[in-house]
């Protein structure tokens, strides 16, 4: 072990990875006090392996970081990706969107309204190659964090117009970025983990604004193709989950729609994590309110409508208007237009438009 490493240091990488949290403060600070006075590296970490609190969460831990052994036995995703990133065709890129393991064999972008656009011309960077991302920001998206070995795969529609795109990658391979049809965005992506796929498409001629973190592996991320968002943060965590946006959604300013609590709740006897991660499907017309928050398992339904800082905690019913911290029905059978109201009043009454 090199000297360069802190006592303080490897105990709280060894909580971190071991016991898959962080270590309360006094807790870490006796362990590396012990480990400084009585005890070699190796008979603390002997001593962790050992220990009650790990046994009980060791098969917490298997599943946190063992590979799927289904995944291990069928190839055919990595073998579309191989594709993909060997500069594959539009069919080739569609089937690999449309049957991402993130989906899990469900029809969840059907109910989404199909929102994801079939490519037609399209460039396939491997931004392992510095020539690639060079030419990457010539078409507005920026990449950070290549390291060597690392491939990472954008894909951009001729009909795509990104503005000012960040995409931080953390050295995780294997994640696919695709600009498909009508997006116009600007924001960022933060890729920590391998395996992961975001598409993202939108309404030809509005911009859209939002971020979208992938602390995970294998999870997908899709913006549907016609829908708006003028600053969305979204949040994904835990191997092959999702969050979709269907076609034809409207999501305003300083709204979150999380599918995970970023950080674990444990059973303090058991050490079960009480809030894993869930899926997110916003479905087609559904409008997001200002400031609004959805979090994970609250789908929305089709042209259900959340108000204006309203918490969504449970599913929203297709055509309805939620509203309140937590949200509730306050009206069903509505839905939406993206006019004006007094323009749609005007209309109705037949007076003149201004």
């Amino acid at each position: 072990m090199s000297s360069s490493f802190t006592a303080t240091q490897i105990v709280a990488a060894a909580y971190r990875a071991v016991l898959l949290r962080e270590a309360d403060s006094g807790g870490l600070q006796d362990a590396a006090s012990q480990l400084d006075e009585h005890l070699s590296i190796d008979q603390f970490f002997y001593g962790l392996l050992n220990s009650p609190e790990f046994k009980s969460r060791l098969p917490l831990f298997c599943s946190h970081y063992r590979l799927n052994e289904e995944r291990k036995e069928d190839t055919s995703q990595s073998n579309l990706l191989d594709a993909v990133s060997s500069g594959g065709s539009a069919e080739v890129i569609h089937n690999f969107i449309m049957n991402h393991s993130a989906w899990r064999g469900l029809d969840v972008l059907a109910q989404a309204g199909d929102p994801v656009v079939v490519l037609g011309d399209l460039q396939v960077y491997r931004c392992s190659l510095e020539a690639d991302r060079v030419a990457l920001t010539h078409r507005g998206v920026w990449v950070h964090g290549i390291k060597e070995g690392e491939e990472f795969t954008v894909v951009v529609d001729a009909a795509a117009t990104p503005i000012h795109v960040d995409v931080h990658t953390y050295g995780y391979s294997g994640n696919l970025l695709v600009f498909g049809p009508g997006c116009a965005m600007r924001g960022d992506f933060r890729f920590g983990g391998s395996g992961n796929m975001a598409y993202c498409s939108g309404r030809a001629g509005q911009d859209q604004a939002y971020r979208v973190a992938l602390y995970t592996s294998s999870s997908a991320f899709v913006f549907g193709a016609e829908s708006t968002s003028v600053g969305t943060y979204f949040h994904i965590e835990g191997p092959d989950r999702y969050i979709i946006v269907g076609r034809d959604c409207m999501l305003s300013a300083e709204t979150y729609v999380a599918a995970t609590d970023n950080h674990a709740i444990l059973d303090k006897d058991t050490g079960e994590v009480l809030n894993p991660p869930e899926d997110i499907l916003i479905g087609p017309h559904a409008w997001i309110g200002f400031g609004a928050t959805v979090l994970k398992g609250a789908d929305v339904g089709q042209d259900a409508v959340i108000a204006a800082r309203a918490l969504l905690t449970k599913s929203a019913p297709p055509g309805a208007l939620l509203a309140g911290s937590p949200a509730r029905v306050i009206r069903e059978r509505v839905t939406w237009d993206r006019a004006f109201p007094s323009v749609l009043q005007m209309h109705k009454a037949g007076e003149p438009q201004p």
